[in-house]
C-alpha cells in the first residue's frame, strides 16, 4: 500500500484506540479514562508516544497522573457523562486529559499543560452524542480514533 508517513501514523494510533474499544465491547478489562466510551484515547496516545518518541515506562505514571488531574477537574466542575452532556463530556475530557499528559511528556510547564488541556476540551464543546439505537458506544468508538489524529501531530 502506498501511503504517506502521516497517514500510516494516523492509522496506527487509531488502531490502538479501536483495540481498547473492542476490548471494552467484548466485556474485557479496560481502564476508564475517564469513561468506558472514551477509554481508547489515553492509552492510544501514550502508547503512540512510547513508540514514536521513545518515552520510557517510568515517565508514563506521571503523565497519567497529570491527565487524571484534568479529568478530576472536569468531573468536579462539569460532567464526564455522555448521557448527561454528550461526547464533549466523555471524549472531550479524554482528549483534554491526553493533551495534558502529552504536554507533560514533552516537558512543558504547568501553564502550557493547562493550555493544552483547555484547547483540547474547547474543541469538543457542543459535540453531542448521536447514539444508534441507544448504543452510545458506537459513535464513541469512532471518535476515540478521530480526535487522536489531531492530538498526536506535534
Amino acid at each position: 500500500m502506498d501511503e504517506s508517513p502521516e497517514t500510516r501514523e494516523n492509522r496506527i494510533v487509531s488502531a490502538y484506540a479501536f483495540a481498547v474499544s473492542e476490548q471494552n465491547a467484548a466485556a474485557g478489562a479496560i481502564v476508564t479514562a475517564p469513561t468506558c466510551g472514551a477509554s481508547g484515547v489515553m492509552p492510544a496516545a501514550l502508547l503512540y508516544m512510547q513508540q514514536k518518541k521513545h518515552v520510557s515506562d517510568e515517565q508514563i505514571p506521571r503523565a497519567l497522573a497529570v491527565g487524571g488531574l484534568i479529568g478530576n477537574l472536569v468531573k468536579q466542575n462539569a460532567s464526564i457523562s455522555g448521557a448527561k452532556c454528550g461526547c464533549q463530556g466523555e471524549v472531550g475530557t479524554a482528549c483534554s486529559m491526553a493533551s495534558a499528559a502529552l504536554a507533560d511528556l514533552s516537558d512543558m510547564g504547568i501553564d502550557q499543560i493547562e493550555y493544552a488541556a483547555e484547547v483540547a476540551l474547547e474543541h469538543h464543546l457542543r459535540l453531542t452524542c448521536d447514539p444508534i439505537n441507544g448504543l452510545v458506544q458506537i459513535p464513541c468508538i469512532e471518535r476515540n480514533a478521530v480526535w487522536l489524529k489531531s492530538l498526536c501531530k506535534h
